[in-house]
């Protein structure tokens, strides 16, 4: 994978081929030298510290940076330890929140298990302070949603503002989407209550596969959780990944430390459970991404079933060449998310089910408004002929896309 590694390097400025370096929570003796090169180079370091907070990564920065001592500016190492000691204080204050709000659920005899975030940091990076947070992720059975949203709300939370109100329309949200979000109205921290992981159902599909069943306790400040396996954590992490597009670094270094952390993973399990969850190709996707920006230790075997996917290899090289350019490049944002996301989908089935819920699922927007005069009642019927001349160019335009990537033919092997 060196080869491959030094392809990719070739299309990142020095800054972020440097951050990449010390994107992880250790430090491997074979970066030393290359990491003594790039600081040999005019570097830009404002771009540097930027770029690390836009990728939300600059804790982990930190935490490398002084593991090499007396290599690195002091006023970098000063705003990077700003930067940690502000998600130390914020980590621990949303460790005291997740305590709080799991003990009430508890205490109503509604399981659940926070996933991602705090204790995601204990598993894979081996600390609560590494990883940046926004909210917290809390995956409870779908029968329970009704019983645990009206929980929330009797102790202080309230919908957040994109929420649904009427009860259809909350029922119809819940035919596409996958969790509600809160916010506590004191101290304002977000809460996502999931009863699916990603909008298909029939992807990483809760009725297929027993989520609670071999759930292990993790402990964050004193207090035991319940989380799930690394096994099963890696493919969550894959499937997040996929369905934002790769786009935050952060969400690279979840897979890549949760694979370093844990050397002696079930792989068999972990390949047998993906073709049932019909998400292999989002499980190469997501180990590609990981072993070319931030070489994580998945055995050769796997790498190599990874890249024998010539969709997952073509779209992981793209997403790795452009890594850091192509939040404004039109090919990897807005309309051209959708039939990338179609390629990435194994199974006809899926294909098509993915098709119907983005025509007939979801609710009309303004763009649907945007193209008639007609009342909103006849938007839904509107919606699927704007759709079509939409993204039918540019199903064509990926196609094309795929193909001229190293080891894309564009063909879908569909199983």
């Amino acid at each position: 994978m060196l080869a491959h590694h030094n392809m990719i390097s070739g299309f990142l400025r020095p800054e972020e081929q440097l951050l990449l370096q010390c994107a992880r929570t250790k430090v491997e003796s074979s970066q030393i030298a290359f990491i003594k090169d790039l600081l040999n180079l005019p570097l830009n370091w404002d771009y540097f510290l930027q770029v690390s907070v836009l990728q939300k990564v600059l804790p982990l920065v930190h935490h490398f940076l002084n593991q090499i001592p007396n290599i690195f500016p002091e006023a970098v190492l000063s705003k990077t330890r700003v930067a940690f000691e502000a998600n130390v204080q914020r980590n621990l204050f949303l460790t005291v929140h997740l305590r709080r709000l799991i003990q009430l659920l508890e205490a109503n005899h509604i399981p659940a298990v926070p996933y991602k975030g705090l204790t995601l940091g204990a598993i894979a990076y081996k600390s609560l302070f590494l990883r940046t947070l926004s909210d917290l992720d809390v995956f409870v059975p779908e029968e329970a949603v009704d019983q645990v949203i009206t929980l929330l709300v009797r102790n202080g939370y309230q919908p957040s503002d994109k929420e649904p109100t009427s009860r259809q329309a909350i029922l119809r949200y819940r035919r596409y989407s996958y969790h509600h979000a809160l916010i506590h109205s004191e101290d304002e921290v977000s809460v996502e209550i999931h009863w699916r992981f990603l909008r298909d159902p029939h992807l990483l599909s809760v009725k297929a596969f027993d989520f609670w069943k071999g759930l292990v306790q993790v402990v964050l400040s004193g207090k035991a959780f319940h989380s799930f396996s690394p096994e099963v954590l890696l493919l969550l992490l894959c499937g997040h990944g996929a369905k934002h597009f790769w786009l935050d670094l952060m969400n690279v270094c979840d897979v890549a430390e949760l694979l370093r952390s844990h050397p002696h993973l079930d792989w068999e399990w972990v390949l047998q459970t993906a073709r049932d969850l019909n998400i292999r190709r989002l499980l190469w996707l997501g180990i590609l991404v990981a072993v070319d920006l931030l070489q994580a230790p998945a055995p050769m075997w796997v790498i190599e079933l990874a890249q024998s996917d010539p969709i997952a290899s073509a779209v992981g090289t793209k997403i790795s060449q452009n890594f850091f350019t192509r939040i404004n490049d039109a090919r990897f944002v807005g309309k051209v998310a959708i039939p990338i996301e179609l390629s990435l989908r194994e199974r006809w089935q899926d294909k098509w089910s993915y098709v119907v819920r983005h025509v007939f699922l979801y609710p009309p927007n303004d763009e649907d408004q945007a193209v008639t005069k007609l009342p909103r009642f006849f938007l839904p019927f509107v919606r699927p002929f704007r759709l079509m001349m939409t993204y039918a160019p540019q199903v064509l335009q990926s196609k094309k896309w795929i193909a001229e990537s190293p080891g894309g033919d564009g063909s879908n092997h569909d199983r």
